[in-house]
């Protein structure tokens, strides 16, 4: 796919290796040592929240030594897309890719928390929660990824955004309550917010672009 060759193309391979595969690779072992020897319900909760947190911190890292810079003031000598006539259109690639990255993030390190839990065979008496609670943890970490993306690619100061990260983490307080309380209702009502956020932060993020390329810093070659 076109956008994720420009993403790949923009994002270091370093970063790349470290994120989509060090740490997937990090969550399946965590998985199997917690899960995989012996029953530990308290144990897959923590999965369930500590997984989606973790993942929405690196999105928030990533975002900030790769793509945020171009947002704000102390980004905009950024050269590489204002090279060719073509760089707006790869520019809106690298973001499209950056947007399925994160997506595919999210859903693999969940999928592979699911699948080990699943595999283990010791928790079938917890399927009726389980779903509905991978389910959330997966829209919490993109609609709060999502929320903090688009607010911290405004900030310049490094003390400030690592406040507002803290802050946003927040968000997921009600994603947790409902894991921890269990009744698939409640969290499927829970998960209501989630899709809201996600839906508007997608959104804003696409008009983000629209501005961004289209202002006088970006088309000054």
């Amino acid at each position: 796919m076109k956008a994720i060759k420009c993403y790949n193309a923009y994002v270091s391979n370093n970063i790349r290796t470290l994120t989509y595969i060090v740490y997937p690779i990090l969550v399946l072992l965590a998985s199997i040592m917690i899960t995989g020897l012996k029953e530990n319900v308290p144990g897959v909760m923590g999965l369930l929240i500590l997984v989606p947190a973790t993942t929405v911190l690196i999105n928030f890292y990533v975002d900030r030594i790769t793509i945020g810079p171009i947002y704000s003031n102390w980004g905009k000598d950024e050269e590489v897309m204002k090279t060719s006539e073509s760089g707006m259109g790869i520019f809106e690639n690298v973001m499209t890719g950056d947007f399925i990255a994160r997506t595919l993030l999210g859903l693999g390190v969940m999928a592979e928390v699911l699948l080990v839990i699943l595999i283990s065979g010791k928790y079938s008496g917890y399927y009726e929660k389980l779903f509905p609670s991978a389910l959330i943890s997966v829209l919490a970490v993109h609609a709060v990824s999502g929320l903090m993306v688009n607010v911290e690619r405004t900030i310049e100061s490094m003390n400030e955004a690592m406040l507002i990260m803290y802050a946003i983490e927040f968000v997921f307080v009600p994603a947790i309550i409902a894991v921890v309380i269990g009744k698939p209702a409640f969290i499927y009502i829970t998960c209501i917010p989630y899709v809201i956020i996600d839906v508007l932060t997608i959104f804003i993020s696409s008009r983000k672009i629209h501005s961004l390329v289209s202002d006088k810093w970006f088309r000054d070659q």
